[in-house]
């Protein structure tokens, strides 16, 4: 049985630093890993206007749905959590139509 630990405000910062090199190399292998760690680390920090535009711009770089559709999942919640409900229902009647 694993416990989860919440990650410390340093492991979250050190993925917010990695922006720079994700952004620098769109298409490597590891991007789309690297982008839902970024916009996971915002979320976790609690900013959820960054997690919302971010995960909107980096879900629009991926063809394959399973990125694509786990950022506008990731933005659809900031929305939620800034009250923004119609625009949380939205995006993800867009997941669902999309499959």
């Amino acid at each position: 049985m694993q416990i989860f630990h919440a990650p410390t405000r340093h492991a979250l910062s050190a993925s917010v630093a990695s922006a720079p090199r994700l952004i620098s190399d769109p298409t490597g292998p590891s991007t789309p890993a690297a982008g839902l760690n970024l916009v996971s680390a915002y979320l976790a920090l609690e900013d959820r206007e960054t997690t919302s535009a971010l995960a909107g711009d980096m879900a629009t770089l991926f063809s394959d749905p399973r990125y694509a559709d786990a950022f506008l999942y990731t933005r659809a919640v900031a929305e939620w959590h800034l009250g923004r409900e119609d625009e949380s229902i939205r995006l993800l009647q867009q997941i669902v139509e999309a499959e």
